[in-house]
């Protein structure tokens, strides 16, 4: 043994093993680097990675290491074998032994191990580590190690190496090989049953993708899919039944006694039936399968917990039904009243008042609620995850407790605050520090709310907390006096600002895990107000878990002349717009469409949102100096053929972009400005030449995202001949060419309404708003001699710009938005 130890090669540094990875052209370099290395740097004897072959539900050998003594190994997706599992569940496995049949029935109850394979290479698998490959929400295959060579079992740091092998790998397959064609399987038997085409549902999920909505809501508003035909095909994929909840009225309290309607509304699950010890719940996420296990934590008496499919929608609104109709007599308090978006504000008493404090407590299904459901609500103290220099241990928003210790616990906390109450001494550790602010961030989450607003009083007065969702800001919450600073200093600390810098405004972020584990980015600002307070502002950004196609984002009218800019090979594109626009993801959409193994692109970005193989992209860091002009600057030097930088912020980097625009490259970048003659202005109010300017700007892209009706709801109206006169005016002349309405007494405008589809705002969904103006020689002229900003819409609009402005009144008029959004987003 020892000699063998001796003879053992060396471990191998992970971090260059992926920098391989990454550069590799083709799949057939990936291999290469992964024979030569995967061994070594895992220190494993054997490794085996599989492809996933959907339309067969099989998995097939891609590589097997060492040597070719197996030549191929077909094995079905299903929850018999390890690698099988791990394709059918999404869930990694690390066993110690798969010959210990009891090792096996821990991880599932149908898993086994065939020696098949073993035989047939002469060998004794022994430890395994096997992970999904998944990109995007595609499933591509299986990582396989097997047998430590000190013939230890796989330790959590090695989980952890392995995740990040998965991340380069599935990255490299999903770019170099076929998957990123694929249907998503679930999907597929619409387009069989001639329900979408593929271009509509390649549409239709990008739309999904872009907006965060739930994809199969947008599929069935968008191209009007019946919803049962569309729950019934995907509840057959998931080998499962269709829940239709607008045919259910129960009351779980009384299907369950002493269930923990929290935790299964927080989960959006719907308890449907509990019958000789079997509970069916209907739930969206149908292939997350720690469920099962998490629901038999709340309901331990059942034996068996079946998962039906049901629609997120419709989970969520026969949560509102069931409170409104049998739940809300057993709480007291504060009540939310449908279709409000205004919260509950009078916290002190709640926090002060003697009594049993749940008296006070009532589940809200938004935002709002009391201090008190923050600090004491039935889900984990610590429910998130920061990366920061404070780190907090992760918990899982399946460790709900039952119902019974949750109020002990509740009252415990409640008790402190009462007799223990955090004074000024700014101790941001302290759990209940830590805990107030994992719980508004949660909150926020759950609600989908876009921003979190905490704004305090000064010492005398208590503060608010208040959130924004679906484009609306109401007040949530009070936060008692002498919790503010702690709760404030916190944040700043989480996010790397100074904490003892109160004078001037911040900006930071913060890479945050939700309960349910989905990873978010915390973009944080503090602003300092008057009488020495400071306030807080974060806005909540998820992951985006795809980016959509650049002619899926554009309608043809854009995509066309906008494609042509793209094909020069030097000049500037600008992309303007407010905060909040969406010019990020179109830029990155662009730089996908010209993303090839030909064209070496550059990008500095603060902060990163999407990550592109094969794009080489730089975070600038503000803080340490490191600035968009100071990586301009290096990009220069480094044989760049398309650059972006994420915003043209001040005059250096304007005129180093413009410079560089001008010898061979192609660049792109942003500007906060209202229209496209006006991100001309700009330009040239920041200092620019006009001469300079006109010569390398190639084209102007405005750009508003506009929230579309909800399509369950909008009320239809007959709008009065003053608005519709209106319009007609502010469209122009080419009203009648692009629209071409008469006014009549049929005619019919929409406007919101609100339901349990839309949460009661009226509005499901976004769509964009574009202005594009091409910069043709007689533009460039103007530009040259300072010509007022008319002159440069006149001349593009000559040349078929349409405003902004114009698209939206070209909405309303087809339905997708209403008169009021227009006027919030558009100068008229």
């Amino acid at each position: 043994m020892t000699e063998q130890k001796e003879e053992r090669p060396p471990e191998k540094e992970l971090q260059p093993f992926l920098d391989a990875l990454q550069k590799a052209e083709d799949l057939e370099s990936v291999k290469q680097t992964l024979v030569n290395e995967i061994l070594d740097v895992f220190q494993i004897e054997m490794a085996a990675i599989f492809f996933v072959d959907i339309p067969k539900q099989e998995l097939n050998s891609w590589l097997l290491l060492p040597g070719d003594v197996l030549e191929t190994i077909t094995i079905p997706i299903g929850t018999n074998s390890i690698v099988g599992y791990v394709a059918s569940t999404r869930q990694p496995i690390n066993l110690p032994d798969p010959y210990d049949f009891q090792e096996l029935r821990r991880v599932s109850p149908e898993l086994n191990f065939s020696d098949t394979w073993d035989k047939k290479a002469n060998i004794r698998s022994k430890q395994i580590l096997a992970f999904p490959l998944v990109h995007n929400n595609t499933m591509l295959g299986v990582v396989e190690l097997i047998n430590k060579r000190d013939d230890t079992n796989f330790s959590y740091e090695e989980e952890n190496k392995v995740k990040e092998l998965i991340g380069v790998l599935a990255l490299s397959f999903f770019t170099h090989g076929d998957f990123s064609k694929q249907t998503p399987p679930q999907y597929e038997s619409l387009l069989t049953q001639n329900l979408l085409s593929r271009e509509q549902l390649k549409e239709g999920l990008a739309k999904a993708t872009e907006s965060g909505e739930d994809p199969e809501t947008v599929l069935m508003e968008t191209f009007q899919v019946p919803r049962v035909q569309m729950g019934k095909l995907l509840a057959n994929f998931y080998s499962t039944s269709f829940a239709d909840l607008e045919e259910v009225d129960t009351n779980p309290m009384e299907l369950i006694k002493g269930i923990n309607i929290d935790y299964f509304e927080e989960e959006e699950l719907v308890p449907l039936s509990l019958e000789d010890g079997k509970l069916t719940v209907a739930v969206k996420d149908i292939e997350e399968q720690t469920l099962v296990s998490s629901i038999r934590k709340q309901v331990p008496r059942v034996n068996k917990v079946e998962l039906a499919f049901a629609f997120q929608g419709d989970i969520r609104a026969f949560w509102k039904r069931t409170r409104e109709k049998y739940l809300a007599s057993e709480s007291s308090g504060q009540k939310t009243t449908s279709g409000s978006t205004s919260f509950d504000s009078s916290l002190v008493d709640d926090l002060l008042a003697d009594g049993d404090p749940q008296q006070h407590h009532e589940h809200q299904p938004s935002a709002g609620g009391s201090f008190v459901d923050l600090l004491a609500g039935e889900v984990p103290e610590t429910s998130g995850q920061v990366s920061s220099p404070i780190e907090q241990p992760q918990v899982s928003s399946a460790s709900v407790e039952p119902q019974g210790r949750a109020e002990v616990k509740q009252q415990v906390i409640v008790k402190e605050v009462r007799e223990q109450r955090l004074e000024p001494d700014h101790d941001i550790d302290a759990p209940r520090v830590v805990q107030m602010v994992n719980k508004i961030i949660e909150r926020g989450y759950s609600s989908q709310a876009s921003d979190i607003h905490i704004e305090p009083y000064g010492h005398k007065e208590d503060g608010e907390l208040r959130y924004r969702i679906k484009g609306v800001c109401s007040k949530a919450l009070k936060i008692p006096q002498q919790h503010v600073a702690q709760i404030i200093d916190r944040i700043k600390v989480l996010a790397s600002l100074r904490r003892a810098e109160r004078s001037r405004p911040q900006a930071g972020k913060i890479d945050y895990t939700t309960a349910d584990g989905k990873k978010i980015e915390l973009r944080v600002t503090t602003i300092p107000t008057v009488n020495s307070n400071e306030d807080i502002v974060i806005q909540l950004i998820a992951r985006p878990k795809s980016l959509p196609p650049l002619d899926a984002l554009m309608p043809p009218r854009h995509f066309a002349p906008f494609k042509e800019l793209l094909e020069q090979k030097q000049g500037l594109i600008l992309v303007v717009g407010p905060n909040s626009a969406g010019k990020t993801t179109t830029l990155h959409s662009t730089l996908a469409h010209l993303n090839s193994p030909g064209k070496k692109i550059w990008t500095a970005e603060y902060p990163l949102k999407f990550q592109q193989h094969g794009i080489r992209q730089v975070q600038v860091d503000p803080v340490a100096n490191y600035t968009f002009a100071a990586a301009l600057r290096a990009f220069r030097r480094a044989d760049a053929d398309v650059i972006m930088i994420g915003e043209m912020e001040n005059q250096e980097t304007a005129k180093m972009i413009v410079e560089t625009a001008q010898e061979g490259n192609l660049l792109l970048s942003t500007l906060p400005a209202d229209s496209a003659a006006e991100g001309i202005n700009h330009c040239l109010d920041m200092g620019l030449d006009p001469a300079d300017l006109a010569a390398s700007l190639k084209g102007v892209l405005a750009q508003r995202l506009v929230r579309t009706l909800c399509s369950h709801c909008k009320e239809a109206y007959p709008p009065e001949r003053a608005l519709y006169d209106r319009l007609l005016e502010c469209y122009g002349i080419a009203f009648f060419d692009h629209i071409n309405v008469m006014y009549s007494d049929s005619m019919v405008f929409y406007r919101a309404k609100g339901c349990d589809k839309c949460g009661n705002s009226g509005y499901l969904g976004k769509t964009r708003l574009y202005e594009l103006l091409v910069v043709n020689p007689t533009i460039g002229k103007l530009i040259r001699k300072g010509a007022p900003l008319g002159e440069i819409i006149e001349e593009g609009m000559s040349n078929d710009m349409t405003l902004l402005a114009q698209e939206g009144i070209q909405l309303v008029f087809e339905g997708t938005i209403d008169y009021k959004e227009l006027m919030s987003t558009c100068t008229l």
